[in-house]
């Protein structure tokens, strides 16, 4: 029996367009936008199974491709750094992009940069793959054994950053280090500044007895004045002062 004209007055559910004025950037508009379009897939599949059980699958059909077409689609031009979330996902899950698998890239952003849920949701889909692939680049490297821990001089280094992205890749090297480098004793001003202490002082003082750096140096920071100022200082302060950039997704020309 073919579905009358006029007699199903139940639309299929639509997910919220996009804004083309407002920039789709963030991991929380991402998992929003996506737990939308699965919530109304799934309503939309069960309006096609009644339509099917009442008028036939042939008449229903139309439905179900009506469902699968207001499915979620990535659009790079609205969504900048879409496309490396979705091949994040690949990576990791081996499944296509779908709200559980955002929401396990935001589980490992939390952990990796020691944030909140909301303050994971603002970063840029940028931010969020430039900080998993410094993860896993260093995942991979081959860590130095040592013979032994003996007699080694301990050495002060600064890590230092400016952003989300900086400060997440920054926190890794600072639990990382130590377990390849014998004597390394990393310092950053996130963790490392007891409570209570005097912010600058503190950090000047780290600095004042410091001769190497390693600066994280990401698209968002490249031109901060932060980072002018401690690698200015480090620079300056001895002859024997190294400081060490590390780009994440910048140009070398950018900072030579």
């Amino acid at each position: 029996m073919s579905e009358p004209e006029n007699a199903d007055p139940n639309p299929l559910k639509s997910p919220p367009p996009n804004d083309n004025h407002v920039e789709f950037d963030s991991l929380g508009q991402l998992v929003r936008r996506l737990e939308s379009s699965e919530y109304c897939f799934s309503e939309n599949m069960k309006e096609y199974e009644r339509r099917e059980a009442k008028y036939g699958a042939v008449a229903a059909y139309t439905s179900k491709i009506q469902a699968h077409a207001l499915l979620f689609q990535p659009n790079p031009s609205q969504m900048p750094g879409i496309d490396r979330i979705e091949g994040l996902v690949n990576e990791v899950d081996g499944t296509k992009l779908n709200s559980e698998s955002v929401r396990r890239l935001r589980g490992r952003i939390c952990r990796l940069l020691n944030c909140g849920t909301e303050q994971a949701n603002s970063l840029t889909m940028h931010e969020v793959a430039d900080t998993l692939a410094a993860e896993k680049q260093f995942q991979m490297s081959e860590p130095r054994t040592p013979s032994s821990q003996n007699g080694v001089t301990p050495m002060d280094l600064l890590l230092t950053w400016s952003g989300t992205a900086s400060l997440g890749i920054a926190t890794f090297f600072r639990e990382w280090l130590p377990q390849v480098v014998p004597g390394i004793q990393p310092w950053i001003s996130s963790q490392d500044i007891a409570k209570g202490r005097k912010w600058a002082e503190e950090l000047t003082a780290q600095m004042s007895k410091t001769n190497i750096s390693i600066t994280f140096i990401t698209p968002d920071n490249v031109r901060s004045p932060w980072i002018f100022y401690e690698v200015g200082f480090i620079a300056a302060k001895l002859a024997s002062g190294t400081v060490c950039p590390y780009l994440i997704g910048v140009d070398s020309r950018l900072v030579s």
